[in-house]
């Protein structure tokens, strides 16, 4: 039998005893995570509380459409969303999703019992009274950037394309709600997602394929520019998958492996869980956290960033704490605005922060990324320890499959 080596020994459980402390959700105190902005309370779009569901922002940049429950629409100015304009809507089905055409004349919105609304021209219509879609809730819906077919998804996993007034039925075989769709800014593709089926590819033919990582809750999906051809998935349990499109065989494209050799990656040292997607002006990738917060994910480094924690959005306003945080949005670095589903608007701004960005932000990515590669070795080192930590993380497993709540619509 080969003798143990109490240095080797030592070593070995240091790392497992950093690997336990960093796996676990803590606090901004225990783990010193610092957010890279400041947050205000700068007052609400409306004086009763808003049930807002989603939003898309102009090709130019400024304004942005916001769409809600009771069939609430916003046009808002993203210079000043104090400056919001609240549009009547005698369509009073609840809205789920919107998507702004390409050409940036005109918007389509999406609801209940197969609810298609546009906007164009200062004018509020159906434009086809005689499509129902079959009564099935729209929940998803995106132009392609060549804006010649748009896409939508319904709660029972239909797939619909709509070409020149004409609804098409894709024929897949999801059956639960798809939760989203996004199309990639400069290539005619679109990413699917659901709410149990997983996710799929809209290639540039109009074709289906089904990429995979089903029997999860997929909650939202972003394609930013300066990225090639890739796109940020989000779901439950703080979980983050990229997606990379394969233009030559569409039906190759794939979730890419972070280093670890896992398709998902899961922040474990920010608490909450995820709502929402946005970019900002150098087209970093923001998660909307709830309790109130912000998670920066950055796409090429396939890693994530502490941006804004809710300790601090506590500190600064107990009201906006208690607030979902919706869509965030960049007039310049580190400067903007943020709507939650309520209503609530906020005010980003810049901090000082102590030292240099990037040194920060490597600090930030050691607190809040998981460490497999570390986890790996560990286990080679030692079966005893092996064994403790797989009862370990079985045990926290049931613990926290207990605390699920329930599903948030996107």
């Amino acid at each position: 039998m080969r003798p143990k080596n109490p240095r080797s020994t030592f070593v070995i459980i240091l790392l497992i005893s950093m690997i336990l402390l960093s796996s676990k959700p803590i606090s901004a105190e225990e783990s010193n995570l610092e957010s890279q902005i400041e947050i205000s309370a700068e007052g609400r779009l409306s004086n009763q509380a808003l049930e807002l569901t989603n939003w898309d922002i102009s090709n130019t940049g400024e304004e942005l459409f916001m769409v809600g429950k009771s069939g609430d629409i916003w046009l808002i100015p993203t210079n000043n969303p104090k400056d919001a304009q609240n549009l009547e809507n005698q369509y009073a089905a609840n809205l789920y999703d919107v998507s702004w055409h390409p050409s940036g004349n005109s918007v389509l919105m999406v609801g209940d019992n197969g609810t298609l609304l546009r906007y164009s021209d200062g004018e509020l219509k159906r434009p086809l009274e005689t499509i129902t879609l079959y009564g099935e809730s729209m929940k998803a819906v995106d132009w392609v950037p060549s804006g010649q077919v748009a896409y939508l998804g319904g709660e029972n996993g239909t797939l619909y394309s709509y070409r020149n007034n004409t609804f098409t039925d894709l024929g897949i075989s999801w059956d639960d709600e798809i939760s989203g769709i996004e199309c990639h800014v400069d290539v005619d593709f679109c990413v699917v997602i659901s709410r149990s089926d997983g996710i799929g590819v809209i290639d540039r033919d109009g074709i289906f394929h089904e990429i995979g990582l089903g029997g999860r809750v997929w909650i939202d999906v972003l394609c930013p520019e300066g990225v090639s051809d890739r796109c940020v998935v989000i779901g439950a349990g703080r979980a983050i998958a990229v997606f990379q499109y394969d233009r030559v065989n569409p039906e190759s494209s794939e979730m890419m492996e972070y280093p670890s050799g896992s398709s998902i990656s899961y922040v474990s040292e920010f608490s909450g869980e995820f709502r929402s997607l946005s970019t900002g002006v150098n087209n970093q990738v923001y998660i909307q956290v709830v309790p109130f917060g912000i998670v920066e994910f950055s796409v090429q480094n396939m890693q994530s960033y502490s941006w804004l924690i809710p300790e601090d959005v506590s500190t600064a306003s107990v009201d906006l704490s208690a607030t979902t945080p919706l869509a965030s949005w960049e007039e310049r670095l580190r400067d903007g605005w943020l709507i939650s589903t309520d209503g609530s608007i906020s005010k980003m701004s810049g901090k000082q922060l102590s030292g240099d960005v990037m040194g920060y932000a490597l600090v930030a990515a050691v607190a809040i990324s998981v460490p497999g590669v570390i986890l790996g070795l560990i286990y080679m080192s030692s079966d005893t320890l092996q064994n403790k930590y797989l009862s370990w993380r079985k045990s926290r497993r049931q613990n926290k499959n207990g605390k699920i709540g329930k599903k948030t619509r996107r």
